[in-house]
């Protein structure tokens, strides 16, 4: 190129940037900028997300799916259609071992038949109905497993590790790893450990931790024992509340991580939607056991899993609030392991994680905000991360005003069935969703479930 021609360039795009007319800002992410979020056949491990949308939410035949192996974060209000278009097309698309947590029995119905196909399907479902229940007393083999288990029931389902229902949890799983070892010891069951709670027995569980490797949980037991009255109270309390949930009839077979990621095995939480609160704790210490099963076997497997896993956790603020789920979200992609987390709302982070709630939201690499989301602070989230815009200016008229990419009204207002994804450094895409029943490889293997029972799913 002549030094005429470049000269000339340089003249065009000055005028250019200083045209009135000339858009600036930030936009929505053109079909050619969706590379690394199309679905491929040769990219397994994706999450199916919809179609691609152009102008006026026009839907696209771009298939679009999250990157395989990051985390996922879905914001979607009741009625929006995370579950049926997102959740269930997941836990059908995806060929190993699966963990979902959810209210009803939703899931089960809808994926069941086909999961069934790959490896086997399991139930924890403390309302009745499930086929294994999570067994604390037999998980506590030793001192260390004690203290693991009898911390995770306590303070899994915490969500914000401070304050004081965390100061009670921490004083309460000490006294309960040394109840559970002495019952492990004592080859009895959770039935004797509420027990020895009620009882406020101290000889007998002690009597079987005379084991030198014990006296860790020894005296923590006995240090429980010996607080002032109004702590007791408050430590058995706390313990009691804890244990309550796994008490009652249950079926006979106990949880075995091992069980459901050697055969792209299928485990399901299923907590009643009245008791979700109660059940927290529960599927949370589940949630933690799976996972820490899964990290030893990725390390023993060169770092990632062989057979990687999929977690979903629908509702999680309530149905399995992880403690340390910020941290999780951002070491599961390394290990070989796909965590989905469902909120109906940007509040709902906050009001669990609290100062932690943009820590958990960055590190998922990708997030979907469903339409008719009236959270404000879920408009300032797209906002911050989507930049501001600028209207084309009338000939010899006022410079354009610069504005969010999208308006909260907007946010608010955007079609049934559709939604933003802000993946990675791309700009924010539009996608239009699919029930699982229009996606093409899909639909068939949702056939045992009825259709109409999904319609009006969240």
């Amino acid at each position: 190129m002549t030094m005429l021609g470049l000269v000339a360039g340089a003249l065009a795009l000055g005028l250019l940037a200083l045209s009135p007319r000339a858009p600036a800002g930030s936009r929505f992410a053109s079909l050619a900028e969706l590379g690394a979020l199309r679905a491929r056949r040769s990219r397994p491990g994706g999450l199916p997300l919809g179609v691609a949308a152009v102008g006026r939410w026009r839907p696209t035949p771009v298939a679009l799916c999250a990157p395989p192996g990051e985390s996922v974060l879905v914001l979607g209000p009741t009625g929006s259609g995370k579950t049926i278009s997102l959740i269930v097309p997941a836990l059908l698309a995806w060929p190993g071992p699966v963990l979902a947590a959810s209210v009803k029995d939703d899931l089960v119905v809808a994926t069941g038949a086909w999961r069934a196909t790959l490896g086997p399907v399991d139930v924890l479902s403390p309302g009745g109905g499930g086929t294994l229940r999570y067994d604390p007393v037999a998980l506590a083999r030793d001192a260390p497993s004690a203290i693991r288990v009898a911390t995770s029931l306590a303070t899994a389902g915490q969500g914000a590790t401070t304050g004081e229902m965390a100061f009670w949890a921490q004083l309460a799983a000490k006294h309960l790893a040394g109840l559970l070892l002495a019952a492990h010891r004592a080859r009895g069951d959770l039935g004797l450990v509420a027990r020895w709670l009620e009882q406020r027995a101290d000889h007998e569980p002690l009597g079987w931790l005379s084991d030198p490797a014990d006296d860790a949980v020894a005296r923590g037991l006995r240090a429980s024992l010996g607080r002032e009255e109004r702590q007791l109270s408050s430590v058995l309390a706390t313990a009691e509340s804890v244990i309550d949930p796994l008490l009652g009839a249950a079926p006979d077979c106990v949880l075995d991580p091992g069980r459901l990621l050697d055969g792209s095995g299928s485990l399901f939480l299923c907590a009643p939607a009245h008791d979700q609160r109660r059940f927290a704790a529960l599927f949370a210490a589940v949630v933690d056991e799976v996972l820490r099963v899964a990290f030893l076997r990725a390390a023993s497997q060169g770092g990632r899993l062989a057979e990687p896993l999929l977690v979903v956790l629908d509702e999680a603020a309530a149905i399995a609030p992880l403690a340390d789920l910020d941290v999780l979200a951002a070491t599961c992609a390394g290990q070989g392991i796909t965590l989905v987390t469902c909120f109906q709302d940007l509040a709902q982070v906050r009001a669990r994680w609290g100062e932690r709630a943009g820590t958990l939201v960055n590190n998922h690499r990708t997030r979907v905000v469903l339409g008719g989301m009236a959270d404000p602070s879920a408009a300032e989230l797209v906002a911050s991360l989507g930049g501001v815009r600028r209207d084309r200016a009338r000939k010899d008229g006022p410079a354009p005003e610069a504005r969010p990419l999208v308006d909260a009204h907007e946010l608010r207002q955007m079609p049934a069935r559709s939604g933003l994804v802000i993946s990675g450094s791309l700009p924010i895409a539009r996608v239009r969703l699919r029930p699982w029943w229009r996606h093409r490889g899909l639909s068939f293997r949702g056939e045992a479930a009825r259709r109409d029972d999904h319609r009006d799913c969240a």
